[in-house]
């Protein structure tokens, strides 16, 4: 679904449902949503990744409307998806497209130059048939390619080192990344900033979050004790933005009921804010999303909520759209800006896809109404 923004700067929040006005309707397990300009057009293509039917490809043609290419780009339609990561990993001045799929061989995409991919996993030595959940583009070693960090779920997380001639080499051990166990989002970050690139991990089952620092050399020393984010709950999703506007990436950390926003001190170290924030636990959350949905200069926070959880939760729990009030509260204001709905919501990304300015959100949703359907029947939401 695509929430599309409609006020001027600095007013009251109003988002529209638009997805049926643009063209993307489809039905099926949509859990991932990664958004880049496949075709160096100057606006936001998008890529869906569905545990049940195909991924799907939508380029935006201009004007508000949208167009399936999936199969027109030579991207494949097997089922099974979970993550995408949008990258250019031999530094031809276009995207290529890594996708993650779970008991299935991931796949990886090079542009050919014009709307269409290559699948290169095997001679790219990324071929993998594991139960990818989350995968990652940053350039961990500072060479000027982007190297691949996967997480996968109790089969042992994967990096692979850029070549730099369209070849990888995994060097999940010895760069110090590696972890095996159950292992849910992930993010690049410099949250040192000290000119290279830190991984964060996030973990479910009560297993302790990471927190990877770079040397520089692209290897990792997990210090998640040391900076105060070893939080062991129920993780999954995370997602960097400076919501204080002091100059350092905070963190805010989606839990089971839980959670948490961390606010980076500037010194290695991070404190949980969540309560002085008056962010409370609302349900079962997924993706989230730092953004400045009334380009008033400070970032507001939106989560994609799964409302009901194999019938474990209390309650329907709507997404939330955590508005920043600048004096380092937020409040809830999705039911005024028309994004409280109450379908599962899993994945989410930010977009401006008309190009007016104004952010607008992408949504994966479950929109069955037989209780026991999980991740049988979704529906993909563009909110503009």
């Amino acid at each position: 679904m695509l929430f599309a923004l409609t006020p001027a700067f600095a007013q009251p929040l109003a988002f529209q449902d638009i997805s049926s006005q643009i063209g993307p309707q489809a039905v099926g397990a949509y859990l991932g949503v990664s958004v880049g300009d496949y075709d160096n057009d100057g606006d936001d293509d998008v890529y869906f990744s569905s545990q049940s039917s195909s991924n799907l490809l939508y380029e935006n043609l201009g004007e508000g409307k949208f167009k399936d290419v999936t199969s027109t780009a030579g991207l494949s339609t097997v089922r099974g998806g979970y993550s995408a990561v949008w990258g250019d990993i031999d530094n031809d001045g276009d995207l290529d497209l890594f996708a993650g799929f779970f008991g299935r061989d991931n796949r990886f995409y090079l542009k050919n130059g014009d709307k269409t991919f290559r699948e290169i996993a095997a001679s790219a030595g990324v071929k993998l048939n594991v139960n990818t959940l989350h995968c990652l583009m940053a350039d961990i070693d500072n060479d000027g390619f982007l190297d691949i960090y996967l997480t996968v779920n109790n089969q042992g997380n994967r990096l692979y080192r850029n070549n730099g001639n369209l070849t990888f080499t995994e060097v999940t051990q010895e760069s110090g990344a590696a972890y095996n166990g159950r292992a849910m989002g992930a993010g690049f970050f410099d949250y040192d900033k000290d000119g290279d690139i830190d991984l964060y991990l996030v973990h479910d089952y009560g297993q302790a979050n990471h927190l990877f620092q770079n040397d520089g050399r692209g290897r990792f020393t997990n210090v998640a004790a040391q900076a105060g984010v070893d939080f062991a709950g129920d993780g999954m999703g995370v997602d960097f933005g400076d919501y204080d506007n002091d100059g350092w990436l905070d963190m805010y950390i989606t839990n089971y009921h839980k959670s948490i926003l961390y606010r980076n001190n500037g010194n290695g170290t991070f404190t949980d804010l969540t309560s002085a924030a008056q962010l409370p636990g609302v349900g079962m959350s997924w993706g989230c999303n730092f953004i400045d949905c009334d380009n008033d200069g400070w970032l507001d926070i939106f989560i994609a909520n799964q409302s009901k959880f194999w019938q474990l939760l209390p309650a329907i729990y709507p997404n939330v759209l955590f508005r920043n009030k600048g004096d380092g509260a937020f409040v809830d204001v999705a039911p005024q800006a028309g994004l409280a709905t109450t379908y599962d919501s899993f994945g989410s990304a930010t977009l401006d896809f008309n190009n007016d300015g104004r952010l607008d959100i992408v949504v994966a949703d479950n929109v069955s109404t037989t209780q026991n359907e999980f991740l049988k029947m979704w529906a993909m939401r563009i909110i503009g």
